[in-house]
């Protein structure tokens, strides 16, 4: 039970890098038996390796993928970890897919409804088919960053605190349109909430009961370019330069 609850908020693979641990995890090198760690016998000094790590050093025996000590399961990770998690990020080939691939939508969120764009969604006095269109649009958690790599990396350390946090908050009850329960975002005081999808209108209250289905001839969404905010990118050439796992051409 106590395991199961260490283990239960883990995010686990991909190990790409990982949160909690990364890819050396995939070795049963560093395992003594199934779920337990080999460990380095209490009293022995940690390996030293010289300037330059190779293959066999790295996976033979006494090499850093065999016995652990304190602190050995986490080396590998960024550090800090708000700026690996500041490119953890759908949408790094923006040629093939705006949302692919992802990482861990649960703890770091990729495209949110903020709550500038809920509160449209959910004030009946707006045209339905604005409603809809701010209930569509989906904008990049990370908006808020600017700047180069370095520059987003140093920003999310500093801002994390205030970046978008997710709470379940109810949507328009009875209308098929939208759902009962829906996910927004939130922003603290050191990010500038981005602006509504939408602008809302200064329009008459609408009565609920005429309000609550919607009209058989209603108009479609408003259509509006929103590349920007769908990708987690600004442009092909921000995703290019974003730091990325190593991937090896096929031969």
């Amino acid at each position: 039970m106590l395991d199961r609850a260490a283990l239960e908020y883990c995010l686990a693979d991909a190990f790409h890098p990982g949160c909690e641990v990364t890819w050396p995890f995939r070795h049963l090198t560093m395992f003594a038996k199934p779920f337990r760690i080999r460990h380095r016998p209490p009293g022995q000094a940690a390996p030293t390796y010289g300037k330059t790590l190779n293959q066999q050093q790295a996976l033979g025996r006494g090499g850093p993928l065999f016995e652990q000590g304190p602190g050995d399961l986490t080396r590998w990770m960024g550090l800090p970890w708000q700026a690996d998690t500041a490119f953890c990020r759908a949408g790094y080939d923006t040629a093939y897919d705006l949302y692919q691939p992802t990482f861990w939508p649960a703890r770091v969120p990729n495209h949110v409804l903020t709550d500038v764009d809920y509160a449209v969604v959910i004030d009946r006095a707006q045209p339905r088919p604005q409603r809809q269109e701010a209930f569509a649009t989906r904008t990049s958690w990370v908006e808020p960053l600017q700047g180069t790599t370095a520059q987003q990396m140093e920003q999310m350390v500093r801002v994390f605190a205030s970046m978008g946090l997710l709470e379940a908050r109810p949507g328009p009850q009875g209308d098929p349109d939208f759902p009962s329960t829906m996910l927004v975002a939130s922003y603290g005081p050191d990010v500038a909430a981005p602006a509504p999808s939408v602008p809302a209108e200064a329009v008459a209250p609408v009565p609920a009961a005429a309000e609550a289905a919607p009209a058989p001839t209603a108009a479609a969404p408003l259509s509006r370019p929103r590349v920007n905010r769908a990708a987690n990118f600004g442009s092909h050439d921000e995703a290019k330069g974003a730091p990325r796992p190593v991937r090896h051409s096929r031969t």
